[in-house]
């Protein structure tokens, strides 16, 4: 059992027991669709700096979790508004997307369809640039600063953390690598600018 950070502990809790996400969207009968993000939240997160997660407002710090393509490829950006650490760190531990390696695909057509049904009509925007297959590893970034772009159909939002980082943090199955580890499985990878990690070393 991981315990949950203070800034959580006010969150809803699902069925199972696992905290809520503000950013969460939920169904017809009020049953939280985890893979789902509410966009008018997402709209809010933004705007006044909230954490995506607990929904508390950030003050300096600003953390993204992701895939290596999101943090380190030059064009990279992130769908979800940044979070707090003990936020992020509390989703990399338990968030059976993020944790557990038997969960190796985020959606698929099935998948959407299901999830359509349950929205009751609600318009369901499956974005085209996002990996299908679960990273590995996953990635935390921090940065200072947010820029914020629109997409092609102008209402998403698209989120990059200003560079320079100012630390980076590398997990797999729930559990943080080592740092040079972490370096280590992404210089397999083709496409990614790796040079800010020389100066956190």
């Amino acid at each position: 059992m991981t315990e949950v950070p203070a800034r959580m502990a006010r969150l809803p809790r699902d069925a199972r027991g696992y905290p809520v996400p503000v950013v969460v969207k939920r169904d017809e009968s009020g049953r939280p669709l985890f893979i789902v993000n509410d966009a008018e939240v997402i709209q809010r997160c933004i705007k006044r700096k909230l954490c995506s997660i607990c929904g508390d407002r950030m003050v300096r710090e600003f953390w993204f979790a992701g895939g290596p393509g999101s943090a380190f490829d030059p064009r990279g950006m992130y769908l979800d508004p940044p979070m707090h650490h003990e936020c992020v760190t509390f989703a990399l531990r338990v968030c059976p997307y993020l944790a557990s390696p038997a969960r190796r695909e985020y959606v698929n057509a099935a998948t959407v369809e299901k999830l359509a049904e349950r929205l009751g009509g609600d318009k369901l925007l499956l974005d085209p640039t996002v990996d299908e297959e679960r990273p590995d590893p996953f990635v935390a970034v921090m940065s200072y600063g947010v820029s914020v772009s629109s997409g092609s159909l102008g209402k998403e939002r698209y989120l990059a953390p200003l560079r320079p980082y100012h630390a980076v943090e590398f997990w797999r199955h729930g559990e943080r690598l080592a740092f040079a580890d972490g370096v280590a499985a992404l210089s397999k990878m083709r496409g990614l600018d790796l040079s800010a990690l020389r100066l956190l070393r």
